[in-house]
């Protein structure tokens, strides 16, 4: 992501042209990737809630300007499973890992203050 924005500041390009950046870092990180990514670039910094695909998101600050690519989401992706902290560690969510069987692992997000 640093190095495709920072190529295309060589290229002439001002780095105010935020919309040209973020184009050059969406086709930088889906050619490496080879996955459709989405790519935003901003003057300040941002708080993004996003769907992406798998592991594939990265937010970094370069020059002054705050990036943020994210592998575009397939409709296939499974879901992200979200569990209160404390359901997870007194064993009230076994049964949803219980119930997953042999399917393929799926995400979960383990989230709250643990009491």
């Amino acid at each position: 992501m640093e190095e495709a924005f920072e190529m295309t500041k060589s290229e002439g390009v001002s780095e105010c042209n935020v919309q040209k950046m973020a184009n050059a870092v969406q086709e930088a990180t889906k050619a490496k990737f080879k996955k459709s990514f989405e790519a935003i670039v901003a003057h300040s910094d941002f708080v993004a809630k996003i769907n992406f695909a798998g592991d594939l998101n990265c937010k970094i600050e370069v020059d002054g300007k705050f990036i943020l690519a994210y592998a575009t989401p397939n409709a296939n992706d499974k879901e992200v499973n979200i569990i209160d902290a404390n359901s997870f560690f007194n064993g009230e969510a076994d049964e949803i890992f219980d119930a997953n069987g042999n399917d393929t692992k799926p995400t979960y997000i383990v989230y709250g203050p643990i009491r």
